[in-house]
This record gives C-alpha cells, structure tokens and sequence, in this order.
C-alpha cells in the first residue's frame, strides 16, 4: 500500500510540474554552464561518462520508472535515436533494480544508454521528470527543460551539432 501511494504521489508531482511549468526553464544548472561529469554502469554492464562524449551533442533525458511523461518522452527521443550528431542517454532516478530498469527499457523501446544515479539529479537540481538537457560539443548546457518537442529538439540541434 505504502507503494502505491508513494508512486500516485511521484505521478501526481510529476503531473503538476508538468502542467504548471511545460514552457519555463527548469531549476539548477543553467544554460551556458559546463555540464556537470555523469556517469553510471548502464543496463548492459558498460560504462556511460558524459565527459567522454566530447565532439558529440548529448541529449540527457533524466527520468523515473514510474512517470508517465517520461515513457511519452521516449516517443520523441525514438525519432532523434537515428540521428548520428546526437547521443542519447537517460538517467533514471529512482532506486530500481538494474534488471528491473533494463526491463522498463526493452519495454518501452529505448535503445539507447539507460542507467541510474541519484547523484546526478542532486547535481542538476532535477526537480521534476522528465528534466532534458542538450549538451554541445564542448560540453555545455544549450537546453534545459521539461517534456520537449522534436521541434524544439531539432532546433537545439541543427544550431550546435
């Protein structure tokens, strides 16, 4: 029982950010800051650091297993994934188990790095899910916001890929 309520709370907060913020600049780490080093072992037992992502954009999707904008996120990303200038990955929150998280992920399609650290949304200030960042080539934060578009993803791209 403790469960469900916690997970109607994290899907209620997450809807409420959403629905009160889907345009505004998310708290914490800026734009036209250096991106904070992520890095975790993903669902495939490698190795993700954003430091050696250098020459590339990166996309940074920070998620929970139990956020519905989230997994409508993925829909968008999908479309993104064949792009060769961007990286995705996505950064899951939430305290679930590797094998649950590479589950979540086969389930919904996502075909790009996934793994979880706590850390980094302490790091971002994650206030809300999903929380997306583009990062540039030279690792600095040129978008920061909540659900996205892929127009506005397109636009982030076409100026810094």
């Amino acid at each position: 029982m403790t469960l469900v309520l916690i997970g109607a709370l994290l899907i209620t907060s997450s809807a409420i950010i959403y629905l009160l913020n889907p345009n505004k600049v998310a708290y914490g780490v800026a734009v036209g800051d250096t991106a904070i080093n992520i890095k975790f072992t993903t669902v495939d037992d490698s190795t993700f650091s954003l430091e050696d992502q250098r020459g590339k954009v990166v996309i940074v999707d920070f998620i929970t297993t139990s956020c519905p904008f989230c997994i409508d996120e993925f829909e968008v990303l999908n479309q993104l994934e064949s792009d060769e200038r961007v990286r995705i990955v996505s950064v899951n929150l939430d305290e679930t188990n590797s094998a649950d998280l590479r589950a979540f992920a086969d389930y919904y399609g996502v075909n790009w790095d996934v793994g979880s650290s706590q850390q980094s949304g302490i790091d971002y200030k994650v206030s809300g899910v999903p929380t997306l960042l583009v990062i540039d080539k030279d690792g600095v934060i040129r978008y920061r916001g909540y659900y996205t578009s892929l127009d506005q993803f397109n636009q982030v791209i076409n100026q810094y890929a």
